[in-house]
């Protein structure tokens, strides 16, 4: 996805043929003091301006992923499903299947398109589990983007199952790492436009870059999944 020409990762469950005119208005803004600009201009003869939009671009980034994971975790809803009961040792290749097994059941009742990928959110302790997946095929990240979601990698699906779905894996770093839980999003559910971007003074306020932006967001089929009893094997 693109913000202010600058490149960033998609984040899950982006769909660009949803209208984004049809959503809700949101405002982001950064702050400034005249004293910044000023100091910032004469030590180190930095463009403050291009700081704050960059700044602004991270913002918008990081709120579009606290909605998206939100969303995904679905707060305040039903309680989780236990894709793992424990105590015995824990077994990844089941869970994995269990998995693939889920993605394959929802596509087999809808009609999703053949290179429609599924996503998982979940901490940092179970996506590197994941990883240890024969099927799992990593990417290299080359940076983490304004603490937002950011993705690994993905498990392949099944070759023999033609309902069988590629299951993107997504890191977010604000959840704990005694979290056990994943949610699977298993449609593409959401898109954006920036509607706006304006630089407001107020004599009695600092200088801010304010961005407003359109934020629309379908039905997510999404199931919270929980590891019970499950001891951190990092």
């Amino acid at each position: 996805m693109i913000i202010f020409n600058k490149k960033f990762p998609d984040l899950p469950g982006l769909n660009p043929n949803i209208d984004p005119k049809k959503g809700s208005e949101h405002t982001i803004s950064v702050s400034i003091t005249q004293e910044q600009i000023k100091e910032f201009k004469e030590k180190w003869n930095l463009d403050v301006i291009n700081l704050t939009t960059n700044a602004l671009r991270d913002e918008v980034y990081l709120n579009i992923s606290k909605e998206i994971s939100d969303l995904a975790f679905k707060k305040k809803e039903k309680p989780s499903k236990h894709i793992w009961d424990g105590p015995h040792e824990i077994n990844w290749d089941d869970i994995n299947n269990k998995i693939l097994m889920l993605v394959t059941t929802y596509n087999s009742f809808h009609d999703t398109p053949k290179n429609d990928h599924t996503f998982i959110i979940t901490n940092l302790k179970l996506a590197i589990l994941l990883q240890k997946q024969n099927n799992f095929k990593s990417i290299e990240v080359t940076s983490v983007h304004a603490h937002g979601l950011y993705k690994i990698g993905m498990l392949e699906a099944k070759k023999d199952d033609i309902y069988s779905k590629n299951v993107d894996v997504y890191v977010n770093p604000y959840l704990e790492w005694k979290n056990n839980k994943m949610a699977i999003i298993f449609n593409k559910f959401w898109n954006w436009e920036k509607i706006s971007i304006s630089m407001t003074a107020e004599k009695t306020m600092a200088p801010k870059q304010v961005l407003k932006l359109k934020f629309n967001n379908k039905k997510i089929n999404s199931d919270v999944y929980e590891l019970i009893n499950f001891e951190n094997e990092l």
